[in-house]
C-alpha cells in the first residue's frame, strides 16, 4: 500500500519484481489518484534498503509554475504543460525502468499474454494487434488468472512465466466482442481509445509463476480458421527470439535460457477471426500434454487425432 506521505513531500509507490525494487516518487496532487489507480498491484510498503536513482522515476507539479509537470528519470528529465502527457511520459519511463530492474534481476520480458492453472502456462506471444490482449481477457472471463496481456516475463533460474503486473488494455471492439462495458478507466489520459480492467473485474486474478507448457502465436485474420496448427519447436523458437523486448542487448545465452524453459511445451499458430471462438479453442491446452510439430502433423497443420 503506499504510505502517507508528509506535506509537501513526495508521495512514495513502491514496485517489487521479485527481489528487485523500483521507486516512483509523486508530488502531484492531480495526478497521484491515476497513479494508484494504474498501478493498484505493485503498492507496497517500501523496502529497507534504499534503490539506486537509476531506479526511481518522479512526477512533480510545480504549483503555479511553467510548465506545470516535470518527470525525471535518472538524467533524464521532461516537461510538459498536459497533465495527459505528464501522465503518458511518467507511464513509459516507469515501464522502462521495470522492465529494465525485471531483466537485471533475471527476468527476461517477452511480447506475450497469457494465463496459467496449476497444470502450468500457456503463453499467448507475438507482435501488438495479434490479438493477445482480447484472447487473454476472453480466458480471464473463463476464470483463468492472468500472466499479463502485453508482457509476460521469463524467469531465467527457473524457466517460469512470472505474471507482470499492469492492468488489461482493451480497445472498443474488443470490449464490445467480449460483453464489457466500454468505460473511460483510470487510463483515459493516456489511451483515450482504450480501456484498463484488473483482473478481478473480469472475474480472474493474476497467477502464480508457472512452468510454460504451451506456447501459441495467435493471429488475428478475417479469413482466420480458428484451428489450431502445430509449429516445430524451431520455427517456435524463432518467432519466441523475435518478441524479446530489448532483442539486440540481451546476452547471447538467452537463446539455451529460452530453450530451456519451453522445452517441454507444445508449439501453435492460431489464425483467428472470432476471439470467443478461439479462446474457446484454447481451452483444452490447459489441461492437453504438450504436442511438438515433430509428434504431430506436418509443421503448419492441425494435429492428427485419435480415434473418430
Amino acid at each position: 500500500m503506499i504510505g502517507e506521505a508528509r506535506r509537501g513531500a513526495p508521495r512514495e509507490c513502491w514496485f517489487r519484481l521479485r527481489s528487485r525494487w523500483v521507486m516512483a516518487a509523486v508530488r502531484s496532487p492531480t495526478l497521484e489518484p491515476r497513479v494508484r489507480e494504474l498501478y493498484p498491484d505493485y503498492q507496497t510498503e517500501p523496502p529497507d534498503r534504499k534503490p539506486d536513482p537509476a531506479q526511481k522515476v518522479a512526477l512533480e507539479e510545480n504549483d503555479g509554475g511553467r510548465p506545470p509537470f516535470r518527470i525525471r528519470s535518472g538524467s533524464r528529465v521532461w516537461e510538459t504543460e498536459s497533465p495527459g502527457a505528464a501522465l503518458t511520459r511518467f507511464e513509459l519511463a516507469l515501464g522502462e525502468l521495470l522492465v529494465v530492474s525485471a531483466r537485471r534481476g533475471g527476468l527476461h520480458p517477452l511480447h506475450a499474454g497469457g494465463v496459467a492453472t496449476e497444470a502450468g502456462a500457456l503463453l499467448l506471444v507475438g507482435p501488438g494487434g495479434s490479438g493477445k490482449s482480447t484472447l487473454t481477457a476472453a480466458l480471464a472471463l473463463r476464470g483463468y488468472p492472468i500472466l499479463g496481456d502485453d508482457i509476460t516475463l521469463l524467469e531465467g533460474a527457473t524457466g517460469r512465466a512470472v505474471p507482470f503486473k499492469r492492468l488489461i488494455k482493451l480497445i472498443p471492439p474488443s470490449q464490445e466482442l467480449l460483453g464489457l462495458p466500454n468505460r473511460h478507466g483510470p487510463g483515459k489520459e493516456l489511451w483515450s481509445d482504450s480501456a484498463l480492467f484488473h483482473p478481478r473485474e473480469l472475474g480472474s486474478r493474476w497467477a502464480s509463476p508457472a512452468p510454460i507448457r504451451q506456447v501459441v502465436f495467435p493471429r488475428r485474420s478475417e479469413t482466420g480458421s480458428g484451428v489450431l496448427c502445430l509449429l516445430s519447436p524451431s520455427e517456435a523458437m524463432r518467432r519466441l527470439l523475435d518478441q524479446l523486448l530489448f532483442r539486440s542487448t540481451v546476452p547471447g545465452t538467452i537463446f539455451g535460457t529460452i530453450a530451456d524453459a519451453v522445452k517441454d511445451a507444445g508449439f501453435h499458430e492460431l489464425p483467428f477471426s472470432r476471439a470467443l471462438d478461439a479462446a474457446h479453442r484454447l481451452e483444452p491446452l490447459l489441461s492437453a500434454r504438450p504436442d511438438r510439430g515433430e509428434r504431430g502433423g506436418p509443421e503448419g497443420t492441425p494435429p492428427e487425432r485419435d480415434g473418430p
